[in-house]
């Protein structure tokens, strides 16, 4: 830690707070640990950096920014913080040239050298749970058995089993009436700062937090129908809906944007861990909201949940509103478990607090019957000043067990889902396999009768061919003897003619010369 004061600080090192401590916004932190002796005079006159200080809860002086950095280090090596988030949005910071390639160096060294040991442990870098080992393992059956068959068929049928299994949102919506703490709570759960505070206008719009390796937020707007329902002029009306950075979400949301009576709902995208199991956020409204129409619009969105976390302030308790939004929520819903989240907890003493858990059970369980109730209370704000007990890790937790564990019931109908996919297309495949090969047996006996035909065709041929061999071969001695005869009939003939002719010549001869044949 004085290696970083003294490179990054220089003869400006003062002494510094140890007792100081720091919210756990890896994005803002970054950006804090990039400050020094050099830009210090630049970042200090930056509207930007002044808002980054007092979302941190940092004054604008040397001595609290240098206490905030050293308490940063010391949360990296107590594990508190995750060094791999950090040094993300550090390489942010290098690609936009805030800061040079060696500065970015120097820095990955410091927090590789104070990176805890046990950082594996942070609560939000969470283990393999039920659900996720068992999908793996279908994932690994699915795998091998596309190596069973190129059929085109077998193999599409293989690839949309994983992909309605592997990508079916759980949904979480986040209730409560307005300053109830929704917004900082869900930015201590997702270890950034996400959402801003709940009285700013941007929160009267419906907030859908959703995964994606890019940031980025698309703002959805109403319908001509909607916007006469809510008596608002249609002039102009933008197009359904438009995709935008994170930072220009004000530009449509505000109270002073010409859009802001347009916008329907907004869908924040960004990489954060607890939305990476394809976890979904809904960020409502508060359910005080005097428009008819949004509060409609958030109860349908809720009733595709699988858990609603309803919050309310410690120090209000329970109010009848609050009972009878929880069972209009509930009606007609997927919902199976509700949270009860009491927040600023901090703000009572442990007797008040149990008191308020009392009243809430008694004053909520009169209105809801057939779901399961759980009940929390935590401070969030405690959580992001690095308190150790301020309940938020152990909700977090429970998110992930309901969402995960054993006995959550869309986790089990995914799986066993998954299951008889797997099962039926192996089972198609195996009837298929069975069939060729009994199509192929046939086609067996089919060939040796085949076979057996031809041998007894070539059998005949080769008997008859023997027949017709010897007969062949009498025929041609017959004809070999009569050839005989006949010569020799014809030599006795030609010899019985030389004979008659000569003494035919020789009678002739003798008479020619008068002379006695004797």
């Amino acid at each position: 830690m004085d290696e970083f004061l003294k490179q990054a600080w220089r003869a400006n090192k003062i002494y510094t707070n140890a007792a100081a401590s720091v919210p756990f916004y890896p994005d803002l932190l970054a950006l804090l640990l990039v400050c020094d002796e050099k830009n210090l005079d630049q970042f200090m006159v930056l509207d930007e950096f002044r808002a980054v200080l007092k979302r941190l809860k940092i004054e604008l002086d040397i001595f609290s920014i240098q206490s905030a950095q050293l308490a940063t280090l010391k949360a990296l090596n107590e594990a508190k913080i995750s060094s791999d988030e950090i040094v993300k949005y550090l390489e942010i910071l290098r690609d936009e040239k805030i800061i040079d390639e060696e500065k970015f160096g120097f820095l990955e060294k410091i927090i590789s050298k104070n990176k805890g040991t046990n950082e594996a442990k942070i609560s939000h870098i969470k283990p393999k749970d039920h659900f996720h080992k068992n999908l793996d393992f279908l994932n690994e059956i699915n795998e091998k058995a596309s190596l069973l068959d190129n059929e085109k068929t077998f193999l599409e049928a293989l690839v949309a089993a994983k992909k309605r299994s592997n990508e079916t949102l759980f949904n979480i919506a986040a209730s409560g009436v307005i300053n109830s703490g929704k917004s900082t709570l869900l930015n201590a759960l997702l270890n950034k700062s996400v959402l801003g505070a709940s009285n700013v206008p941007e929160t009267i719009n419906l907030t859908i937090l959703k995964y994606s390796k890019d940031s980025f937020a698309r703002v959805n707007f109403y319908t001509l129908d909607e916007l006469l329902a809510l008596g608002v002029p249609s002039e102009n009306l933008p197009s359904k809906s438009v995709d935008i950075g994170i930072d220009e979400i004000k530009n449509y949301t505000s109270s002073s944007s010409k859009t802001a009576n347009l916008v329907k709902s907004v869908e924040l995208y960004d990489d954060l861990e607890l939305l990476k199991d394809n976890v979904c956020i809904i960020d409502t409204p508060g359910i005080d909201d005097a428009v008819v129409l949004r509060e409609q619009i958030t109860t349908n969105f809720m009733r595709e949940c699988d858990l609603l976390a309803h919050l309310m302030n410690a120090s209000q308790s329970a109010t009848q509103k609050d009972a009878l939004f929880l069972k209009k929520c509930l009606e007609n819903s997927h919902i199976v478990r509700l949270a009860v989240v009491l927040t600023h907890a901090d703000e009572l003493s442990a007797k008040e607090l149990n008191e308020t858990l009392n009243y809430t059970k008694k004053a909520i369980g009169e209105q809801i019957n057939g779901v399961e109730i759980d009940y929390f209370a935590l401070s969030a704000k405690s959580y992001l000043e690095g308190a150790s007990n301020s309940g938020v890790e152990e909700f977090r937790d429970y998110l992930y067990e309901v969402l995960f564990g054993k006995n959550s019931k869309k986790s089990a109908l995914i799986l066993s889902s998954y299951q008889k996919e797997l099962k039926n297309i192996l089972n198609s495949k195996l009837e298929a396999t069975k069939a060729e090969i009994l199509s192929l047996k046939a086609y067996e006996v089919e060939l040796k009768k085949l076979q057996n035909e031809q041998a007894n065709v070539k059998n005949a041929l080769s008997e008859n061919f023997s027949k017709l061999e010897s007969i062949t071969q009498n025929e041609l001695a017959k004809l070999e003897s009569s050839n005989t005869k006949n010569i020799y009939k014809m030599g006795l003939e030609t010899l019985l003619q030389n004979l008659n002719d000569k003494v035919k010549s020789e009678i002739a001869y003798c008479k020619n010369k008068k002379q006695s044949l004797n």
